[in-house]
């Protein structure tokens, strides 16, 4: 049978690429976005700009499937679903399609690598439909094109890895089949796309009855039934088909999710009422459309609610096709898909950045089709090819319009495509882009690296949202929660506090806020079973039974902060070829007094330290330079200071100040910081920290 369908696809691809050019640089295309992106979201990745939700629970759920014998077993929220299963939250059977290549490679990497591929294949179905419906490869090589060059599409494609990458693939290629007849194979991709998730059962429902109720099988089976002489063609058996496949599988997999029993003190949490808060609605999903017709005030309200963005939504979902989609009665089908996302008031809804653009993306392009050629998806030609005198008139219309769609498809790329410097003006404020970015920091990158590798591949940790994704290919990797609800809040640190019990690592960023990050930080410094195993500016690793020495990352017995570590106040960084870095920051005289530099808000445990500033003072006069101190609680407790004048200056190149201090609690936001008098150039090239002996 597999060979069977092989040899089929085999022929109906082949077929039609064969001897078009269009077909051979639409492959050509896939395969260079699929490399693009799969570059660009692994440099991401390992710039700590993916998440435990959603990349981390996905690597886990693979990585427990293959190799410890729980199916799609994950911890991220065992507060919220006790059995771990992904499948009590959404029913995605389509998973276990990826589990062979994930089993070659088993890495978070590999997820975004597949993504990518995956998102990008959706390319070619797109051209086959489109060539085969509008009569020209070019026009379908363009859209095409227009769909890898889409910015809803590449925003998904940027953030973690998700299941609803398939949305697009299988959408188009049950259209496609559709289209020409093929029924084994359309019905092979409606039960693969259901597969993808629940949610993806009411849109094939609703481009079901689209379909039935525009085609002309539906006026010819009227006047048959006028007649008494009902017959409905395939295509109606086929589409009716469709729709009780969408109902009874919708169904199914609710049953399935039922199975799995979630925590009553977390049911608004999964049934993430919060996000149609201003709406009012906390009933089941399949209740919304009353709701909404019952309450038109609140609706308004809900519009109302973050227009702006959601306005921006529209237009970049829309305006890349030129607003084609609006031409097509199919567009109703996508504006109904995403009417329930307006109506919230959760950005990712409504945002470029996210995955939930996939349930919209495919419509858009189906309906721009439709109001490209003036036609219905299943027409069997276009219905203005007669006379050829209008045949002419249309093909130059679709021409024009296709000229535009490439550049207005550039345009909105090179501002909005996450791999555009451009896009990340629009990702402050006020924020219409919802894109992470990786960090710039290449010493905080390697120190969380270098922490990260001091964890063996088979320990219990718990650590934070962002460094989750890169240890959670282990059943015992635990994430602290990012929820933060007051009616959750006891069951959260009992759950918290069974976590670090099961625990034998802690890894923490300091400088991220959160409030069950501090929870746990106060829990570990107060749990007398955890000491400081090692420390790197911001980070600290806590290690359970642990009674060596500290380590300091990267360098072992000392910590060093540099230009880059410190915040300049009355300063500035400049080149300075003698100094160890390379560049310093620099004080000049008379112009630059009071707080030269400040930060980095690093952590110590408790402990004797000696602190060496590396300064070069010149040009100066008589009198106090500067003062230098250690302080911690943003500067409200001061551990030591010290007062540089120019007898202590004894030459003009570096000299080395020294302090030393003794805390008795562990510091979490250490600043070493310089004020300057204005009477002197003052260079400060490093800040080296060590444990007294």
């Amino acid at each position: 049978m597999i060979s069977s369908l092989r040899t089929r696809l085999k022929s109906i691809f082949g077929k039609i690429l064969r001897g078009s050019r269009y077909g051979y640089i639409m492959l050509v295309s896939i395969i260079a976005y699929g490399i693009i992106f799969s570059c660009y979201t692994i440099m991401k990745h390992y710039g700590f700009a993916t998440f435990a939700w959603d990349l981390g629970i996905f690597d886990q759920s693979f990585y427990t499937t293959l190799f410890n014998g729980k199916l799609f077993y994950y911890t991220a929220e065992l507060y919220l679903n006790p059995s771990g299963c992904y499948f009590g939250v959404h029913f995605s059977p389509i998973l276990f399609v990826l589990l062979p290549f994930y089993a070659v490679h088993p890495s978070a990497t590999t997820l975004l690598v597949l993504q990518s591929f995956i998102l990008a294949l959706g390319a070619l179905p797109l051209y086959l439909l489109a060539s085969d419906l509008l009569k020209s490869k070019k026009a379908g090589f363009v859209l095409g094109i227009a769909y890898l060059l889409y910015p809803a599409l590449q925003g998904a494609n940027w953030f973690d890895f998700h299941q609803q990458a398939f949305i697009p693939l299988l959408i188009f290629s049950l259209c496609y089949f559709l289209v020409k007849k093929r029924w084994k194979l359309y019905f092979i991709s409606v039960l693969l796309a259901l597969t993808v998730e629940e949610h993806v059962a009411p849109i094939i429902l609703l481009m079901a009855i689209y379909f039935l109720l525009t085609s002309s099988d539906i006026r010819s089976a009227i006047g048959s039934i006028r007649h008494l002489q009902f017959r409905p063609s395939v295509t109606s058996k086929v589409l009716s088909t469709t729709m009780a496949m969408s109902v009874i599988w919708y169904f199914i997999a609710r049953y399935v999710r039922d199975l799995f029993p979630i925590t009553p003190d977390f049911l608004n949490l999964y049934r993430a009422t919060s996000t149609f808060q201003v709406l009012g609605f906390q009933g089941d999903i399949l209740s919304l459309p009353a709701y909404v017709l019952l309450n038109p005030r609140l609706v308004l309200e809900a519009l109302l609610s973050d227009y702006y963005l959601k306005f921006f939504y529209i237009i970049f979902l829309f305006a890349p096709l030129l607003f084609l989609s609006f031409k097509s009665k199919f567009c109703l089908v996508a504006l109904i898909i995403l009417a329930p996302f307006l109506l919230t008031n959760y950005g990712p809804y409504y945002m470029l950045g996210a995955q939930y653009a996939l349930y919209i993306v495919p419509l858009v392009f189906l309906a721009a089709i439709e109001g490209l050629g003036h036609q219905h998806i299943l027409s069997k030609q276009l219905p203005v090819q007669q006379p050829d005198s209008a045949s002419k008139v249309h093909v130059n219309d679709i021409e024009s319009s296709l000229r535009t769609i490439v550049i207005v498809s550039l345009v909105f790329i090179i501002s909005l495509s996450p791999i555009s410097p451009l896009a990340y003006n629009l990702v402050g404020q006020p924020q219409l882009l919802w894109y992470a970015s990786p960090t710039s920091n290449q010493k905080y990158v390697e120190s969380m690296q270098d922490m990260i590798k001091l964890i063996p591949s088979n320990a219990s940790i718990l650590t934070q949202n962002i460094v989750f994704p890169h240890v959670s290919n282990r059943i015992n990797a635990y994430v602290i929660p990012v929820v933060d609800s007051p009616s959750e809040h006891e069951a959260l640190i009992k759950y918290i506090n069974q976590q670090i019990d099961e625990t034998d690592y802690v890894l923490l960023d300091l400088n991220t806020y959160d409030i069950w990050k501090s929870f746990v930080l106060n829990e570990i410094t107060n749990d007398k079973r955890f000491s400081v195993y090692a420390v790197g500016g911001s980070l600290v690793l806590f290690r359970k039974s642990y009674e060596g020495p500290m380590i300091f990352v990267p360098y072992g017995d000392y910590e060093i902060f540099d230009y880059k570590d410190f915040l300049v106040g009355s300063g500035q960084v400049v080149k300075d070829d003698s100094s160890k870095s390379g560049y310093v920051d620099f004080s000049q005289r008379g112009v630059n007094n009071g707080t030269f530099i400040y930060g980095p808000y690093a952590c110590l445990p408790s402990a004797t330290y000696n602190v060496t500033f590396e300064i070069k003072a010149q040009n100066y006069i008589d009198g106090l330079l500067a003062s230098f101190d250690v302080s911690d609680e943003h500067a409200s407790v001061v551990l030591t200071s010290k007062d540089l004048y120019n007898t202590d200056v004894h030459n003009q190149g570096w000299n080395n100040l020294t302090m030393t201090f003794s805390t008795t609690m562990f510091r979490s936001s250490l600043e070493f910081r310089i004020f300057t008098t204005g009477l002197a150039d003052i260079y400060v090239d490093r800040v080296i920290v060590k444990v007294s002996s």
